[in-house]
């Protein structure tokens, strides 16, 4: 076992000699082990150990998890430190999901403490079924060849040495050798989307398809990243050969960008948009694919992408960035599902995914709304309305423009303009304050529904 760590450890350049490690312990069975090697480790590399502990303040038990850690670093006479904060209260405070709040919490603490040892590398416990889960779970919701890739077995100064090890081995090594762990009630329920994943999707495989399914999918996850990491590569040599840098924009030759295949088009577009954007979360697919639709048309055209950038075609050339002046700097802002978006001019927008329950009422609300999730196709976006927007707005789902619903609503038109529209492309789903469309509408076929929540400083519903 300490082997094939050692070699993993080798084949990923993870460890120099005279590191100083800065290792994430829960007290679980994975951390523990994460300890364990290291520790046998420690001679050979010369390295300078120190375990971190947070305690989220969510669980009774969680006292008693940290008084564990402390004794097993008493026992190995490594360094603890710990630290106890309240995770329910900086969810709410910077409205994330506790689960969220939790991860920042905890690689924050690892950097401070590493940062007061003067540097080096965080170590966590990841393993082979937690790589496999996110990739199952990066795969249901939709992505990439980099989702597919998982969890990085490095990542900046992060290592991951447990990547090459089932949970299977090594809760089989601590029990030969006699060395006790604690258990997280909330692993053992499905309150979260990747423990319904790891108790009947793998547990399933693993049971039924392959015993050996778990690690399967983990060595297709890893394969995946070497293989991003190649067209990463081979993506920023294509980009330097068919385009130019300026201060807010890049601009392309769209000839030499033709010459390229069309997984280095796609990739070169996507690192394109990542530096012009602070937070690549608000980067979809689908704005890739349409700057390359945008790319078939003659003449000059140009579409809206998030964080205020554009995509111009001109004639010969195209070019993506900051929109220029002449056009309107209106904000688009793509809506995380599920997710919490905050800092919004009209307030605060929470998307959740629920199942459609044969007895539902849905209810009667100004600023929440429930749509069919089964029917959007594209990513919504919140934006202004443009010109080719429209609705449906019958049960025979005729369409109408938005620019005749407003008039019909008798909407004064200095107010149009000012209005909040959800978008999935040019369809409409729902006019903020208003009505949304009857194609989205929830019917006795919808298997999973969208629900949409404003939280105003005026508290309207």
């Amino acid at each position: 076992m300490v082997q094939k760590v050692k070699a993993f450890l080798e084949q990923w350049h993870m460890l120099d000699k005279n590191d100083t490690i800065v290792i994430g312990v829960s007290g679980g069975a994975d951390s523990v082990c994460l300890l364990e090697l290291l520790f046998h480790l420690q001679e050979e590399f010369k390295l300078y150990l120190a375990v971190v502990h947070v305690n989220h303040g969510l669980r009774v038990e969680a006292k008693e998890e940290a008084d564990y850690v402390r004794s097993l670093c008493e026992e190995k006479k490594i360094p603890f430190y710990l630290k106890e904060v309240n995770v329910k209260q900086i969810a709410r405070d910077h409205h994330l999901s506790e689960e969220e709040a939790g991860r920042k919490v905890r690689y924050e603490t690892f950097s401070q403490v590493l940062e007061q040892l003067g540097g080096g590398k965080i170590a966590v416990a990841h393993t082979q079924n937690d790589l496999a889960e996110t990739t199952l779970f990066h795969l249901f919701r939709g992505t990439g060849i980099s989702g597919a890739a998982g969890i990085p077995p490095v990542r900046d100064n992060i290592i991951r040495p447990l990547l090459c090890l089932s949970r299977r081995e090594i809760e089989a090594y601590l029990r030969e050798r006699n060395i006790t762990f604690v258990t997280d009630q909330s692993n053992l329920t499905d309150q979260y989307s990747r423990n319904k994943i790891r108790h009947h999707i793998l547990g399933y495989a693993a049971q039924e398809l392959n015993s050996d399914s778990i690690s399967h999918v983990a060595d297709f996850a890893m394969e995946a990243g070497t293989v991003y990491d190649f067209l990463e590569e081979e993506s920023k040599k294509a980009l330097a050969g068919c385009s130019k840098k300026e201060e807010t924009r890049r601009i392309f030759e769209k000839e030499k960008f033709f010459a390229f295949h069309t997984v280095l088009q796609k990739q070169m577009l996507f690192l394109t948009l990542e530096e012009f954007v602070l937070h690549g979360k608000d980067l979809e697919a689908v704005h890739v694919l349409s700057i390359l639709s945008l790319l078939t048309k003659q003449g000059e055209k140009r579409i809206d992408l998030p964080n205020t950038l554009e995509a111009v075609v001109q004639y010969d050339r195209f070019w993506i960035g900051k929109k220029e002046q002449s056009y309107s700097k209106e904000e688009i802002y793509t809506i995380p599902i599920p997710g919490i978006l905050s800092e919004l001019p009209l307030g605060m927008l929470e998307t959740n995914i629920l199942e459609r329950k044969k007895e539902f009422s849905i209810p009667e609300k100004k600023y929440t709304k429930w749509l069919d999730y089964d029917k959007i196709k594209c990513c919504p976006v919140l934006r202004k309305r443009q010109e080719g927007d429209y609705l449906c707005i019958n049960a025979q789902n005729q369409k109408q423009s938005l620019k005749k619903y407003m008039i019909q609503e008798k909407i004064p038109a200095s107010e149009r303009d000012q209005i909040w529209v959800l978008a999935d492309g040019s369809h409409i789903l729902w006019v903020l304050g208003h009505r949304i469309s009857n194609f989205y509408k929830v019917t006795e076929t919808t298997k999973q529904i969208l629900k949409l929540e404003i939280r105003r400083s005026t508290e309207d519903e």
